[in-house]
């Protein structure tokens, strides 16, 4: 009894937390160089922010699409290190042409600025 009781929490603890995604498509004209991490740390049930991705050698022309995404393996390792560890998989499709909102600063280094916004909600960030 005990038993069947532990596999139907956990059952029910794996259906009730749900794996998010949330792309932003900049328009621009995708190119075929795409930027995959597979395993990219936020920290603190992701309340600390991961690092920045500096994707601007491998996408010269600026974003055409980025997405980020938790899945079920980011999901076991949040679980695993309490939510010490909260990895994400970030996905950056290249543009083929053009630039994606870049902003300079003083120093000369080029921000691209990519607001993302939830799949769920639709609330822009």
């Amino acid at each position: 009894m005990r038993v069947v009781r532990g596999v139907l929490t956990l059952a029910a603890a794996a259906l009730l937390t749900g794996c998010y995604h949330q792309a932003v498509q900049t328009g621009l004209a995708p190119s075929s160089t795409v930027v995959q991490k597979n395993f990219h740390p936020t920290f603190i049930f992701g309340l600390v922010q991961a690092a920045p991705i500096d994707v601007r050698a491998q996408c010269p022309n600026g974003v055409a699409f980025a997405s980020t995404r938790m899945t079920v393996p980011n999901w076991l390792v949040g679980l695993v290190t309490i939510g010490i560890v909260t990895p994400h998989e970030v996905k950056v499709t290249c543009a083929a042409g053009g630039s994606a909102m870049r902003q300079g600063d003083a120093t000369g280094v080029e921000t691209l600025t990519i607001h993302f916004a939830s799949a769920l909600t639709g609330e822009t960030r």
